[in-house]
């Protein structure tokens, strides 16, 4: 083998082995993006910050904590609830429970009597 052509076999090995650091490098880059993203979801959130990012009322996210709907975890003084359990809470479907408004009483009594009395 020439000089010349040994050159360019270690120009080549250099260059892939740039590649290889530079494949490497983005690997490891994706792999901490993706381990940071899971830690993320483990994301704690005040009350009010949880208000903001389920527009209510920090009162409404303290009455889904004492209604067991959401659990709460205490940091000291300061009530917080978990990013992905607020999450979870607000894509599940809800449905009324409890005591009914005394309007839906009226009309399901009114639609009862309207039924019975054509």
């Amino acid at each position: 083998m020439n000089p010349v052509e040994e050159g360019a076999d270690a120009d080549t090995a250099a260059h892939t082995c740039m590649s290889v650091d530079e494949v490497l490098r983005q690997t490891i880059r994706e792999i901490v993006a993706e381990i940071l993203a899971e830690q993320g979801k483990e994301e704690y959130l005040s009350v009010a910050a949880a208000a903001r990012v389920a527009s209510v009322s920090p009162w409404t996210i303290r009455a889904w904590i004492k209604a067991g709907h959401l659990p709460g975890y205490r940091a000291g003084r300061v009530l917080r609830v978990k990013r992905i359990e607020l999450d979870a809470l607000m894509a599940r479907p809800w449905r009324r429970q409890g005591r009914q408004r005394a309007a839906d009483i009226a009309d399901g009594i009114v639609r009862k009597w309207v039924r019975e009395n054509p």
